[in-house]
C-alpha cells in the first residue's frame, strides 16, 4: 500500500509544479489550450470517432460506431 501512496504523492507534486509553472508563464498555457482546441476542431471537421460523445451524437446525426 505504501507504493500506491508514493505514486499518488509524486503525481500530486508534479501536477502542482505544472500548475505553478503555467501560472508563471501564461503565454505557454494559452498556447497549450489553443493546440488542444485546434485538435478538437480538426476532429470535428474530419469526423473522427472521439469528437462527439454522449447524447449529442444521435441528435446531431453522427453515429458513434
Amino acid at each position: 500500500m505504501n507504493i500506491i501512496t508514493d505514486i499518488f504523492q509524486f503525481m500530486n507534486e508534479k501536477a502542482e509544479a505544472f500548475f505553478e509553472w503555467a501560472q508563471a508563464n501564461p503565454k505557454f498555457g494559452q498556447l497549450i489550450v489553443f493546440v488542444l482546441l485546434a485538435v478538437w476542431l480538426t476532429g470535428l471537421l474530419r469526423r473522427w470517432k472521439w469528437r462527439v460523445t454522449g447524447s449529442l451524437a444521435p441528435s446531431c446525426g453522427f453515429s458513434t460506431t
